[in-house]
């Protein structure tokens, strides 16, 4: 499966329709980013020692990754605590206390007979396949990449797998045991609209939730999830965290690329359609999760396709997985791009996250009328075009120069719309399936009214 993409980064003032940062923040992230920082770990990106999930290691076979995998098969399987109890031969007390956390290190035979019940091998096999779309190469660069710099920077679609990645590295990373918090910006609205809470408010939330308030010289790591929303906010945070709070680390995730000069930036990309071990056996894996005894081939043409039409976005997989407990595979390629179906039942997941049409309307959303308009003529144009053949496009009559054109498909780029692939000094670009497929569908939508 595909890894992530690192970029070395030079620094880039915000653009003016995003605002800017104050001379001082300014100077505060080019003092803390530019202040070489030895790593924190032994091991450097090539070290060969296993984490809980590393390949060729095995499953930790403590804490809450065993309590979570449990609840959510019985879950699956429609079994209350006593049946699971009844079909396994492990006490309802028992299986009660591994559920809340009381019991983290239970014995291994009644992990055994558990597992059994619920028909896995092992429970390292089960939390290895159910965590295959983190990727190991992306979590090892991330945990190195928090442990020796002060920014990183996770960006990629919706989707595809940012936060997961984001906090299985933090996790892991030395420096953070017990001194690490995350804090979902997903929840604060978008900058700039009426409801928008001021930043020193936003500013006073955050430190309330990193775990050492006051004593600001100690080995910390925040990560701050789901950004794309704020990024001058985002920017100015930073800025005024980093300077105050010398031993703290951050990790961002965030759809839209926010470019601070000296951070490490880490692009998450879809799990791969040829790979044998990419979407197809994700998606196959996760049916088998969510609908025991749905037996699915990873190579079929009909997963394939739709592996396609989901561009290998694990969250996409995931809810289609989850939506074959009431229709067939056959029903759901044959829906082709219209995704209304595509909808999920976490209902701790934010608004935008609950299907693939939220999700993609929600980076939508973010965008200007120019570039909305822009994206919707590069839908009209064949998988993969170059620059020409977006300028040819642009029948909307949007006035644009050739330099205008060129920043504005950066900016598309960078919101992880318009991918690019790059061959010697020849650049192609290409709008992923998902995006395409919704820009078609509202035009059309928009015609028949």
């Amino acid at each position: 499966m595909q890894s992530g993409t690192r970029h070395g980064e030079t620094a880039e003032k915000l653009r003016p329709e995003h605002g800017s940062l104050t001379g001082r923040e300014a100077d505060w992230i080019r003092d803390a980013l530019t202040t070489p920082r030895p790593a924190h770990s032994p091991h450097g990106p090539d070290s060969s020692d296993s984490h809980p999930l590393h390949e060729g290691g095995s499953a930790s076979l403590e804490g809450p990754a065993f309590a979570k995998f449990i609840t959510h098969r019985r879950g699956n399987l429609g079994w209350t605590q006593e049946e699971l109890a009844e079909r396994s031969g492990v006490s309802v007390r028992t299986i009660r206390n591994i559920e809340t956390g009381k019991v983290e290190s239970p014995r291994r035979s009644s992990l055994s007979m558990l597992l059994a019940a619920l028909g896995e091998k092992s429970l390292e096999h089960s939390i290895l396949r159910s965590a295959s779309a983190l990727r190991e190469r992306d979590v090892d660069a991330l945990v190195h990449a928090l442990e020796s710099r002060r920014l990183v920077v996770i960006t990629g679609p919706g989707g595809v797998g940012k936060s997961r990645l984001a906090l299985e590295a933090a996790k892991r990373v030395a420096l953070a045991q017990g001194n690490r918090a995350v804090v979902n910006l997903g929840h604060f609205p978008p900058e700039g609209s009426t409801t928008a809470p001021p930043f020193q408010e936003i500013l006073g939330t955050i430190v309330c939730q990193l775990p050492n308030p006051t004593l600001a010289t100690r080995p910390e790591l925040l990560v701050l999830d789901n950004a794309e929303h704020m990024p001058v906010v985002v920017t100015r945070l930073i800025a005024r965290l980093l300077k105050e709070r010398p031993g703290l680390h951050i990790a961002v995730t965030t759809r839209r690329r926010i470019t601070i000069g000296g951070a490490w930036i880490w692009e998450v990309q879809p799990l791969s359609i040829e790979d044998s071990e990419g979407a197809g056996d994700f998606f196959v894996n996760r049916v088998r999760e969510v609908c025991p005894g749905l037996s699915l081939d990873p190579r079929d043409q009909d997963v394939l396709e739709l592996c396609r039409m989901l561009d290998g976005i694990p969250h996409y997989l995931e809810l289609a997985a989850e939506r074959l407990r009431s229709l067939p595979l056959t029903a759901l390629v044959a829906e082709g791009g219209t995704f209304t179906g595509l909808t999920g039942s976490d209902i701790s997941l934010l608004p935008h996250q609950q299907g693939v049409l939220p999700s993609v309307r929600w980076t939508l959303s973010l965008l200007s009328p120019i570039q909305h308009t822009l994206l919707r003529d590069l839908a009209k144009l064949p998988p993969q075009f170059t620059l020409q053949d977006a300028r040819q496009a642009m029948e909307s009559g949007i006035p644009l120069t050739e330099m205008q054109l060129v920043d504005e498909m950066g900016k598309l780029v960078d919101f992880s719309l318009v991918q690019v692939a790059r061959t010697g000094e020849s650049y192609t670009y290409g709008l992923m399936h998902t995006v395409r497929s919704v820009l078609t569908h509202e035009s059309q939508m928009k015609r028949s009214q």
